[in-house]
């Protein structure tokens, strides 16, 4: 019968009947329908009617979608050859009890969706069992697809081929089924096999292959090319009494949560038989909340357990009361566990036959337990684990040489400061190659490398061209090898052979590939230089192509070394280089490296398009780890900004080019994405079922490229990648508050880390470990492991300096809280151990301590000078100066951490420490909400503000300073209490400065405080009277300063430069020749929010604080520095703490003991009166410079001063030496 047209609907019975011989041929009774469009068999049927389209011979039904529901049924009966093809286009949907089934030939359905659902199935019982050849495969709820043998020979069996995806789920009448039915026969089950994308059997759903008590089990078979996913109490299972089929499965991932797999003999078996083998080929196995793999014989005879194998694996993690076990109930053996991983996490510990954690195991609780027992632990069988820790000892070789102790070698910054030349001096490398997890990308090589090398010497070369070629080749292969050291040999050797009159286009390709491998060492200095002259011969040969490659490797260069406007000038020129002589691959680079400069920024809206253009050019070109690092670029930019519609969709196009790649590339691309998944989904907002899937999709995602990343990085053998693809990998553990796992994957990272010797992923892994363990509540523990970070970030001060990336944004991020960690657990700690106990002051001490570090290692960052916090050779010892020359003033530390606010105060008795229960982030807002009432002078909202800040910062130990007669506050502030004046704290009815003097310092181990004697001092007087722009900022006039200059040298003398005499050259001429003690400027100075942003002005023009720093920093380490540099005219950029942070550092960079200076611009005539009540108070024998300033700011205040209001008074700060 041939029924053909656009739809066919059924909703009552449609049967042919031929006669018996013609069935027994095959040749009649057979249905073909062939519809364009949709066939619906019961679709639209009322309940407990039958539909039905069936055949004594074959059925065929082609069409683009078909769907059963109700009680239809479609299929082949009585003839034992009759087949059933099912081939729609679009879809197959089985629903409602309604049934595909056949009792003879082959049951096929071809489809891209097949969904079955609410009792829906497949059945067959011919021995050519059910082929599903599908995109996607959806069974839920009670859904069956089932092979039956009811005593044949021979069983048939599933085969499930779903490209995309299988999702099973529901209970236990839910799954693919392959069974006997027959009374105690010995029938062999038929086999189940899945190959698919991800496969998911949840919520009780089965893949089983036999019966309880009759038969022999199947074998099952799943390749799941993503994953592999099993829970909820489901399983895979193969069972019988006469014996068991073998269960395999392949993937990169397997998570078994609360699921099973087991091959395993019924306790019925009459025989002997074994149990059946498990062999799982997975890259990572997770088993969790009593997640069971077993295959064991539960026979009283002699049956044996099965042997099961897991790996080559990356890991294999168990928790929660999760089993591996083979065994033999009665007097059988024990079968063999062989598991080849290269980490097995928890650690285990034998037990005879057994291992198991360390933490006690309760199956479905806690603890993990790998085991092979019998009945008779005389034959119990073997657990074989074959990891990397298991094998220490052949991996450990004796040092080819001996090193030198180089405890008594003098750092660079210590030589410096001692006045010694031609000293050894430890070496430092002067910066840190690109991280992959971090925000800046870099492309692992630049458009054309691969063609200088490959193409021979121009046609215009003669033969002694070709040894540096070779020399060319073999380093940028060294290069592509990540062999950075090797490469920069090779290209150096190339530079030899060519000489200085060779030809110019092979020297500059030798000079950009040694400035690359020189560049990906964190050399960036040497890289700056050789990049340089890579540029000039390649103008020299006039070829376009290689200047515009060695532009591109010299502005990434520029940014590592937080030179932003030069790299942004570089790069430009080189993309309209790149446009005029390149492939579109130049221009791909360069576009992505010019989204880098502005990303590094956190000009995030100005790097997306520059980040897509990339990808763009990169597409066009072919290129396609160019396209793959713009687009990561592009997703990651969107993450910073929060953009959590396009950030998804960035990385997924990521991914595509991603997997076409191979090598080191792909592995640091695969690092990159997998920090971005997991960084977005902690920016998902809601805690709705919505958005808890969603994070947890992307917290696979995130798992799946870091665990990919893993495997490729010890494939290829790198060690560093290798570290920051576990450390990442243990970070998502951690945010998932899975600790145990989180520290057995941070120590594998750091044992790598240290194998690479790469200091920036050791600190960060430390600190990683600190954190988890102190989650752990192993206070101990983790005190050392923060202690240790801290100690490799001052040690190795690179890693807050020079560096691949936003340098502000990653000292915010990846070294700040490494302090901020290691001094909350200090004071915590303090109290744990209890109060006013030795051990108690022990661990304020040492808090104390690790402060004045994280200050010093900001400035460092601030200024990128890791010296330029060795302020003196020799440290002070605070507790003595408080105590001796300084009895009556207090240092306060406030510490802003998460929840509360620390006080640490320094009496001259010791230091004392005032818990307030504000969080960082209210103080922040609070503080910055009082600078910004306080511009507003024509109104007094600054008190409410003002009395909320005293309560927080002074109240607290306000009776201690009474008892002890303090007189001066010298405060360490931090972040946004760097932007606004302490001075003006208000208690309701009184200012602080009305209490006390006040100074603030960066750190007190900065300061050397000593007084200055102003009368004997020789001061140099400078000034700028006239305004202008300047850097895109405006600045008035300053008439007065010609009166306010006049004044101070009619107190103390001094030499003048003034207007058309204070020029750049001439004034740091005087600075030299005539060694002031005091240097006053009376003209516009503007700290911006990096020192690159900071000048002072002159009259040609305008001086860096660098270029300051460089004449007058060295008197720092003389017997004549500077004691006092005052800037009466300076401002800060409002909301920058950063910016405040260049203020606050401007006498550590400048090389002067102190330093006077303010927040914000005032009045011309504000600032004279300042400033001569200043110096008419420092002219009063022993008066200290903040008491000095306490009285002019006094003056002010008094009710007939035009300027009570604080704006006027309150900007200017002292700061760091306060005698």
């Amino acid at each position: 019968m041939l029924i053909r047209g656009d739809s066919l609907a059924m909703v009552s019975d449609l049967s042919t009947s031929a006669p018996s011989s013609i069935a027994a041929t095959g040749s009649a009774g057979a249905i073909d329908v062939d519809i364009r469009d949709h066939v619906g068999i019961g679709v639209d049927a009322d309940p407990g009617d039958y539909s039905s389209l069936y055949s004594r011979g074959d059925l065929r039904i082609h069409a683009r979608t078909v769907a059963l529901a109700g009680r239809a049924s479609i299929g082949s009966y009585t003839d034992p050859t009759g087949a059933v093809k099912v081939d729609a286009s679009e879809s197959v949907s089985i629903s409602g009890r309604s049934t595909v089934a056949t009792n003879g030939g082959p049951l096929e359905i071809w489809t891209s969706s097949l969904a079955i659902d609410n009792g829906g199935s497949i059945r067959s019982s011919a021995a050519d069992g059910i082929l599903a050849h599908v995109d996607r495969l959806s069974m839920t709820n009670g859904a069956m697809i089932e092979t039956l043998n009811f005593g044949a020979a021979a069983s048939g069996g599933v085969v499930v081929k779903a490209r995309d995806s299988t999702t099973i789920s529901g209970d236990d009448a839910t799954g693919i089924f392959s069974s006997v039915v027959c009374s105690n026969c010995a029938m062999r089950s038929g086999d189940i096999r899945v190959e698919t994308g991800t496969f998911s059997l949840t919520g009780g759903a089965l893949m089983e292959s036999g019966s309880p008590g009759v038969g022999q089990g199947g074998s099952l078979s799943i390749t799941g090319d993503d994953s592999i996913t099993i829970a909820d109490g489901s399983g895979i299972r193969s069972r019988g009494s006469f014996g068991i089929g073998q269960i395999q499965l392949k993937t990169p991932l397997l998570s078994m949560d609360n699921g099973f797999i087991s091959a395993d003999t019924n306790v019925s078996a009459i025989q002997s038989f074994s149990a059946g083998d498990i062999r799982a080929d997975v890259g990572t196995l997770i088993m969790s909340h009593g997640a069971q793999i077993s295959s064991s014989s539960e026979v009283l005879s002699s049956g044996t357990g099965g042997n099961i194998t897991i790996g080559p694996s990356v890991a294999l993690i168990l928790e929660g009361g999760s089993a591996i076990e083979t065994r033999a109930k009665g007097e059988g053996s024990g079968g063999r566990i062989a598991i080849t991983s290269q980490s097995v996490f928890p650690p285990l510990m034998q037990q005879g036959a057994t291992f198991v954690s360390f933490e006690p195991y309760k199956q479905g609780v806690s603890g993990a337990r790998i085991s092979a027992a019998a009945g008779n632990p005389e034959l119990s069988g073997t657990v074989e684990i074959n990891t990397p820790e298991t094998d220490i000892e052949s991996q450990v070789s004796a040092l080819a040489v001996p090193y030198l102790g180089a405890q008594s070698i003098a750092s660079a910054c210590a030589a410096r400061a001692s006045g010694q030349t031609g000293s050894f001096e430890v070496a430092r490398s002067r910066g840190l190659p690109a991280s992959p997890e971090e925000l800046l990308l870099a492309s692992d090589e630049p458009e054309g490398a691969e063609v200088d090398v490959a193409s021979g010497a121009p046609s215009d070369a003669d033969a002694a061209s070709a040894p540096a070629n070779n020399e060319l080749a073999a380093g940028l292969l060294a290069m592509r090898g990540g062999k950075a050291e090797v490469a920069e040999d090779r290209f150096a050797k190339a530079l030899e052979v060519l000489g200085p009159t060779g030809d110019a286009g092979l020297r500059s390709d030798a000079k950009r590939g040694l400035g690359q491998a020189q560049q990906a060492r964190g050399d960036f200095g040497a890289s700056r230089d050789s990049l340089q002259a890579a540029v000039a011969l390649a103008q020299q040969a006039d070829d376009a192509r290689r200047e515009a490659m060695a532009l591109s490797l010299l502005g990434a260069t520029q940014i590592a070394m937080r030179e932003p406007a030069e790299a942004e000038r570089v790069l430009v020129r080189g993309l309209e280089v790149a446009k005029r002589g390149g492939p579109g691959g130049l221009a791909s680079q360069l576009e992505n490296d010019l989204g880098n400069e502005a990303a590094a920024q956190q000009h995030w809206q100005e790097a997306l398009p520059r980040y897509e253009a990339a990808a763009a050019h990169a597409h066009a070109a072919g290129r396609t780890e160019q396209e793959a690092t713009a687009l990561a670029s592009a997703a990651r930019v969107a993450v910073e900004a929060g953009d959590l519609e396009r950030a998804p969709s960035l990385l997924g196009s990521a991914e595509e080019p991603l997997a076409r790649m191979s090598g080191l590339a792909a592995v640091r691309v695969a690092i990159h994405l997998g920090k971005s998944y997991e960084l977005l989904a902690s920016l998902v907002p809601g805690a709705d079922e919505r958005a808890v899937n969603l994070r947890r999709s992307y917290v696979q995602r995130s798992f799946a490229r870091l665990q990919a990343a893993a495997a490729g990085a010890q494939a290829l053998g790198d060690a560093r990648l290798d570290s920051f693809a576990l450390g990442n990998l243990g970070g998502l553990y951690e945010s998932e508050h899975r600790n145990a796992e989180a520290l057995y994957l941070t120590r594998l990272a750091l044992a790598r880390a240290e194998a690479a010797e790469a200091s920036d992923a050791q600190y960060q892994w430390l600190w990683q470990e600190g954190r988890i363990l102190w989650a752990q509540g192993k206070a101990e523990p983790a005190l050392a492991s923060y202690r240790r970070a801290v100690e490799i970030v001052e040690a190795t001060r690179q890693v807050s300096l020079v560096h691949y990336g936003s340098g502000a944004l990653r000292f915010q991020r990846a070294v700040a809280p490494v302090y901020r960690d290691y001094v909350d657990a200090l004071l915590t700690s303090s109290d744990l151990v209890g109060a006013n106990t030795n051990a108690s002051r022990r661990l304020l001490d040492e808090a104390r301590g690790a402060m004045e570090q994280y200050q010093a290692a900001e400035l460092r960052d601030y200024f990128v000078d890791e010296c330029v916090a060795d302020i003196e050779a020799h440290t002070l010892d605070l507790d003595r100066v408080l105590r001796e020359q300084s009895p009556k003033t207090a240092v306060v530390y406030p510490i802003a951490l998460e929840k509360r606010l620390e006080l640490l105060v320094s009496l001259p008795g010791g230091a004392e420490r005032f818990t307030v229960p504000v969080s960082a982030a209210e103080l922040e807002a609070t503080a910055t909400r009082f600078r910004e009432v306080l511009t507003d002078r024509t109104s007094r909202r600054y008190e409410p503000v003002g009395e909320q800040l005293y309560r927080w910062l002074v109240a607290p130990y306000e009776a201690r300073l009474q008892q002890a007669g303090i007189e001066t506050l010298v405060f360490v502030p931090g972040g946004a209490l760097r932007t606004i004046p302490l001075s003006a704290l208000y208690d309701g009815e009184h200012f602080l400065v009305e209490k006390y003097a006040v100074a603030v310092t960066p750190g007190l181990s900065l300061v050397d405080p000593r007084h200055l004697d102003a009368r004997g001092g020789r001061f140099l007087l400078a000034g700028l009277s006239t305004g202008g722009e300047f850097a895109n900022h405006e600045f008035d006039p300053l008439p007065n300063v010609t009166t306010e200059l006049g004044a101070i040298r009619k107190l103390y003398g001094g030499d003048v430069l003034l207007d058309a005499g204070f020029e750049a050259p001439r004034f740091q001429r005087a600075v030299v020749e005539r060694e002031p003690t005091v240097v006053h400027v009376a003209s516009h100075a503007y700290f911006g929010g990096g020192p690159d942003e900071s000048f002072l002005l002159t009259h040609d023009g305008a001086m860096s604080f660098d270029q300051l720093g460089q004449v007058i920093g060295p008197r720092r380490y003389t017997k004549a520095p500077l004691e006092l540099l005052v800037l009466s005219a300076c401002q800060t950029a409002a909301g920058d703490d950063r910016a405040a942070l260049g203020l606050a550092g401007v006498a550590i960079r400048s090389g002067a003991r102190s330093a006077l200076g303010s927040l914000w611009a005032i009045s011309d005539e504000a600032t004279y009166a300042v400033m001569t009540a200043f110096y008419e108070a420092l002219a009063e024998p022993e008066i200290s410079k903040a008491k000095a300033l306490q009285q002019a700011q006094l003056a002010l205040l008094r009710p007939d001063s035009a300027f009570r209001h604080p704006f006027f008074w309150s900007p200017y700060l002292l700061i760091s030496n306060w005698l």
